[in-house]
């Protein structure tokens, strides 16, 4: 869902960044945001949908960084 946002909604959604980079730990940014166990990351580190779903978030997130 986040994904989708546009930029401008990017800027002003505060703790969007914890949503889509769940930490492993809670967030003082963003108290609702998920927080991953240490079982969770590596279950994502061998998941290949898990690591497209990642690198679509990467790339997304790069995307908002080098607007203009």
């Amino acid at each position: 869902e986040f994904l989708a946002y546009d930029d401008e909604s990017w800027e002003h959604t505060h703790g969007l960044i914890q949503w889509i980079f769940p930490p492993g730990e809670p967030s003082n940014a963003s108290r609702s945001a998920p927080v991953l166990s240490g079982p969770e990351i590596v279950a994502i580190g061998k998941s290949d949908s898990a690591q497209a779903g990642l690198n679509e978030s990467v790339e997304r997130y790069q995307r908002f960084c080098l607007r203009q």
